[in-house]
C-alpha cells in the first residue's frame, strides 16, 4: 500500500492564495528569489518547519497550506464549497476519473460550477485544478 501523505498546494496556487488574501499560519512555505524565476519548496524537500509561520507577510515567502486548509479557507472566508466527485464510463462517451464542482453556500450567492470537461486521474489533481479555477475566476 502506498504511504499516505498530506497534499500541499502548488507554488502557483500558493501565489494566488496570497494575492487573494490568504493569511493563515502554515507549517510549510515556499521561499523564492527576487526575480521570481526560482523558488525553494520547503514543503517537498524534507525540511520540517517546527513552528507555524505566516510567510504571506514576507515579500519573498509564501505560505504553503495543505489542500484541506485551502479548501476550508475558501469555504469559511468566501462561502465557496468545492466538492470532488468520480465518474465512471457507463456509456462509452465519458472518461473515468475525478472532477470538481463549486457551490456557493452563502444565501446571497448561489454559484455552481461543474467541471465535467476536465477529468483527472487523481483526486488531488482535481482539488488543485478547482483551487486554481476558484482563485482565478471567482474571488
Amino acid at each position: 500500500m502506498k504511504q499516505l501523505t498530506e497534499d500541499y498546494v502548488s507554488f502557483e496556487t500558493a501565489k494566488l492564495l496570497k494575492e487573494k488574501g490568504f493569511d493563515e499560519y502554515c507549517n510549510n512555505y515556499y521561499y523564492f528569489f527576487e526575480n521570481n524565476s526560482n523558488y525553494w519548496d520547503f514543503s517537498n524537500k524534507g525540511y520540517e518547519v517546527r513552528t507555524k509561520i505566516n510567510k504571506n507577510s514576507d515579500k519573498l515567502g509564501i505560505s504553503c497550506p495543505t489542500h484541506q486548509m485551502a479548501l476550508k479557507w475558501l469555504r469559511e472566508v468566501h462561502g465557496l464549497h468545492i466538492e470532488i466527485g468520480y465518474i465512471k464510463n457507463h456509456y462509452g462517451n465519458l472518461n473515468c476519473g475525478y472532477f470538481f464542482s463549486i457551490v456557493g453556500i452563502n444565501s446571497d450567492y448561489k454559484y455552481c460550477q461543474s467541471c465535467l470537461d476536465d477529468i483527472f486521474e487523481e483526486p488531488e489533481q482535481a482539488v488543485e485544478a478547482a483551487l486554481k479555477y476558484t482563485l482565478e475566476n471567482l474571488i
